[in-house]
């Protein structure tokens, strides 16, 4: 049965479990946590080493060449939660990628960025959820792991892999729930609809507040997050029901208080029921080691929402110089073959073939002397009948275009067409879905046609919030036509 260690570590404790997969089955062989601080004499913390809890929590466990999945919590990465223009699952890593540029304080170039969409349609606007790992934090748990003796293979989101692992093994009835996962001084609260993350946020408990003080501030963040979720991607549907994390006894004061505070029925769920446990000793507070069994899970499926060693990248390029290569390796084969074959039809024939073969090379080089001062008068003739005068083209635009405070442009190229001609394409914001169409309308004439391919909303709360993309086809015109510099004769 192949093995799976998942780890991962807060500022109390590191937590540890080794799992071997067979198909839908799952036997933990480990599952331990080590406290993380020491006190000192005189009541001084001693730097935590994460390093060495985490060797002491796998206790010489030879691992071999297991794979090892490490959570990092939600304070550890920075969240964006982007609208963009409708588009395909292919195209969205691109979108997400130029987005992130803009929006993330913490992405460089050497961070990493993966993202979870949170809709399908590609042809509505795509809500994803985006996550950017800073290069210093993804290396310092590389380096933490390498000292401890193992490598990290993947490097998940934890409220992620503990949602995973109540959407794969609960199934739950409700159409929309929160999941509470708590961890140390912790809650992941996650809300869900129809088993897919649509809304998360991470809650700090005070330490040593007590199980009434912290399952009191615990419920007052919910019906926030209940609140904020409504407002946003729930679109008003509410939660339905609210499942916690625990072992058997674990956090009875929580789901009394949450029952009573909102009034939704309140769930207890152990993260162990659904794995076999007969070797292993439970370790106490098991509803800390959701994640874990999660993080196993999905990797035995081969599907992470997130990972940050791994994360979703636009699509490469088709390699055209392979594919030439091939084809000429096609041909040149067959050619070879028919060469040989014909060649051996033919050899009685080789004085009246040479014999040809002059005759064909005689009359092609008459036909290159003819031929030369014709082709370059014709290609001279087309350069001046596609000539576009870009300048003019360019300052008649400006004139037709709405003003600034309509529209914007972003992005805009001008190439010339392949017969005749040019083609410019732009892009860029305007206040109103409506001025797309009037921007149609001015740029439109006897030489020009335009093309609007995309309209979408781009961001919510600013006066340019519409993105759109146009294609101008130019016709050429005689230079006569143009009125003087700067102003075309429509």
């Amino acid at each position: 049965m192949p093995r799976i260690l998942a780890i991962d570590w807060d500022r109390q404790e590191v937590r540890c479990v080794l799992a071997a997969v067979t198909g839908d089955e799952t036997k933990v062989l480990l599952a331990t946590s080590v406290p993380l601080i020491d006190v000192a004499e005189g009541g001084e913390e001693v730097p935590r080493d994460v390093a060495a809890s985490l060797r002491s929590a796998l206790g010489g466990t030879r691992l071999g060449r297991c794979p090892t999945i490490v959570a990092v919590h939600r304070a550890g990465v920075e969240i964006l939660d982007l609208t963009l223009p409708p588009a395909t699952d292919a195209e969205l890593a691109v979108l997400v990628l130029h987005q992130a540029l803009r929006e993330a304080q913490t992405y460089d170039g050497e961070a990493s960025l993966d993202f979870l969409p949170m809709n399908d349609d590609p042809g509505q606007a795509r809500q994803v959820c985006a996550a950017v790992l800073s290069a210093a934090t993804r290396e310092g748990i590389q380096e933490t792991c390498a000292a401890a003796g193992v490598k990290p293979s993947r490097i998940v989101l934890r409220p992620l892999a503990a949602a995973s692992l109540f959407a794969r093994t609960n199934a739950p009835l409700e159409r929309v729930c929160l999941l509470v996962s708590l961890v140390a001084d912790e809650a992941d609260l996650t809300v869900l609809v129809e088993g897919r993350v649509v809304f998360l946020r991470t809650v700090r408990l005070r330490v040593g507040a007590g199980e009434g003080a912290a399952a009191q501030r615990l419920s007052t963040e919910i019906a926030r997050t209940l609140v904020v979720a409504q407002q946003g991607p729930l679109g008003g549907s509410p939660v339905e029901r609210v499942y916690v994390y625990s072992g058997p006894g674990e956090h009875q004061t929580l789901v009394d208080q949450l029952a009573v505070d909102s009034g939704l029925a309140v769930t207890t769920l152990d993260p162990f029921e659904s794995a076999d446990v007969s070797s292993i000793e439970l370790p106490g507070s098991a509803g800390r080691f959701a994640s874990l069994l999660g993080m196993i899970v999905d990797e035995s499926r081969g599907a992470h929402a997130m990972d940050f060693l791994h994360p979703r990248r636009p699509p490469r390029p088709p390699n055209r110089r392979r594919t030439l290569a091939v084809v000429a390796a096609i041909l040149a084969t067959a050619a070879l073959a028919g060469g040989t074959y014909y060649w051996g039809l033919l050899q009685e024939e080789n004085d009246t073939i040479a014999q040809r073969r002059k005759q064909v090379a005689e009359y092609d080089d008459l036909l290159k002397r003819q031929s030369g001062p014709e082709q370059l008068v014709e290609a001279i003739d087309a350069w001046n009948a596609a000539e576009i005068v870009w300048l003019d083209e360019l300052c008649d635009l400006s004139k037709r275009f709405p003003p600034g405070g309509d529209a914007i442009v972003l992005r805009m190229s001008l190439s010339p067409g392949r017969r005749e001609g040019g083609t410019i394409e732009l892009s860029g914001l305007v206040r109103d879905s409506s001025i797309v169409a009037q921007i149609d309308r001015n740029l439109t004439d006897e030489y020009r046609t335009v093309k609007s391919r995309r309209v979408g909303l781009q961001e919510r709360g600013k006066d340019l919030s519409w993105l759109f993309e146009s294609s101008i086809s130019i016709l050429p015109r005689d230079k006569q036509l143009y009125r003087g510099p700067g102003e075309a004769k429509p």
